[in-house]
């Protein structure tokens, strides 16, 4: 499993890995080192990204106009995990290989060597492809290195997901824009996947005789808490 700390995307892939470890298969994830913790104790096997660096916008505050910027250049493009996902893929030799879907260049490595590969999609299916990958200049690039691997030419992201032998969506179709026929067979939806022991049901209400309003922003610090406040007074 190739990975990164993007955070909503750790919660599934960590239960999957959980798992896949219970059932006795041998998971190895290769994942930024905040995450190693996680699993390790889910029973797979850690190894941090050699030369991927750590994805800075989600542990500081970084100026908002830049965090797209660099989230394509270090994460979605970034070319070091290709690099980094060569040699584990050579040495391991796994019966399957799964790529986080922000993962271009780790999804390239997965066609180039011809394994059984999985797309971990931990958002939609229909918002990951229809974010337009050739409006980027990375992209260019992306389908260079693809043809000097071998790997057949596509000429949009998700022609590039639909080469894998499977996109694992950790949401409901209902949800998605694009799914069923439409998205193509080897795109299954799997519902929110989340370790068992994650769920609790102690929480009481506090005023059960008012109306309950459920409000969920994301999973990690993006600076959200003027418009926390701003929600609450709302309601």
């Amino acid at each position: 499993m190739a990975t990164w700390d993007g955070a909503g995307n750790i919660p599934p892939i960590g239960a999957l890995a959980s798992a896949l470890a219970a059932r006795g298969d041998n998971v190895h994830v290769l994942g930024h080192e905040s995450t190693r913790g996680l699993f390790e104790d889910t029973g797979s096997t850690f190894a941090g990204w050699a030369n991927s660096s750590q994805p800075s916008f989600i542990r500081e505050s970084i100026p908002r106009d830049q965090e797209w910027a660099y989230a394509e250049e270090h994460i979605f493009f970034g070319k070091s995990y290709q690099s980094d996902l060569r040699p584990v893929i050579e040495e391991l030799r796994p019966d399957v290989v799964m790529v986080d879907v922000n993962l271009r260049y780790g999804i390239l490595e997965g066609l180039r060597v011809h394994q059984p590969l999985i797309v971990l999609c931990h958002i939609l299916y229909g918002v990951a492809v229809r974010y337009d990958d050739t409006a980027s200049h990375y992209f260019s690039e992306l389908t260079q290195f693809a043809t000097r691997d071998g790997v057949p030419e596509f000429s949009s992201r998700r022609a590039m997901m639909d080469m894998a032998n499977c996109v694992l969506v950790f949401s409901f179709a209902g949800f998605d824009p694009l799914s069923g026929e439409e998205a193509g067979e080897r795109v299954l939806h799997v519902g929110p996947l989340r370790a068992v022991d994650d769920w609790r049901s102690s929480w009481v209400r506090r005023l059960p005789d008012r109306r309950l309003v459920l409000i969920a922003l994301s999973t990690s610090n993006q600076n959200q808490g003027a418009t926390l406040q701003r929600l609450c007074d709302a309601c």
